[in-house]
Formats: C-alpha cells, structure tokens, sequence
C-alpha cells in the first residue's frame, strides 16, 4: 500500500496490482468505520450531529500520537480517552468535551508533529 500511494508507476513496474491495492485499501476503510459505527450506536443518539463528539476525540489522539505514525495515533486516542476519563472524574463532567480541544491547542503550540513522530529530516 504504501508503494502504490508514494509512487504509483514504480509500483506497477515492480509488479504490484495498484487497482486492486486501493480497492484493498477503500474496502478495508468501510469494514473499520462499520464495525466502529456499530460500537458507538448504542452510545450516541440520532441526529446530524450524530458523530462530532467522537471525531472531535479521534482527531485529537491522531494529532497526539501523530498523523505520520499509525502506532502513536492509536496510543493518542487511548492517552486522550484515558486523560478525558480523569479529568471528567477529578475536575468536572461539564467541561469533558472541551478537553480534547485543550490537547489539540496544547500539541499544536508544542510538539506540531505529534508525540510519537520525528520531525522530518530534509536529505542533500
């Protein structure tokens, strides 16, 4: 996958089938968000908004761990359930939401590449 993302020709050359590689990728994509949106379905209520919360919590661990390392986005999403759940116990139930804002301005200002990424080395 990462072949025929990066260089879509050299891959063909190298006897990669990059057609079936994104259908591989796009098929693995919909059975992840399926099997995610029926874990959280029981939890969440039916309306437009249906999913922000959930997102809004993803895309904070992504921006913690780092979108360049898939390890260090998963351990994001657990390290900013975990924070979430002890800062909704010891501080306030109210503000739990606003909390993954706090870590995507926290990350932002600090480590832009994330916790778990190495910033980009620039080669000669």
């Amino acid at each position: 996958m990462r072949a025929a993302s990066m260089n879509r020709r050299a891959a063909q050359l190298m006897g990669v089938e990059v057609q079936k590689v994104g259908l591989l990728a796009w098929a693995l994509a919909t059975a992840i968000s399926v099997v995610s949106g029926f874990l959280i379905a029981p939890l969440t209520f039916l309306d437009f908004e249906m999913m922000f919360a959930v997102l809004l919590k993803a895309f904070a661990g992504a921006i913690l761990g780092g979108f360049n390392s898939l390890p260090g986005a998963v351990a994001g999403c657990l390290l900013v359930g975990v924070l979430e759940s002890l800062f909704a116990a010891y501080v306030s139930t109210a503000f739990k939401d606003t909390f993954a804002f706090c870590i995507i301005i926290a990350v932002l200002m600090l480590r832009p590449q994330g916790l778990f990424t190495r910033p980009l080395e620039a080669k000669v």
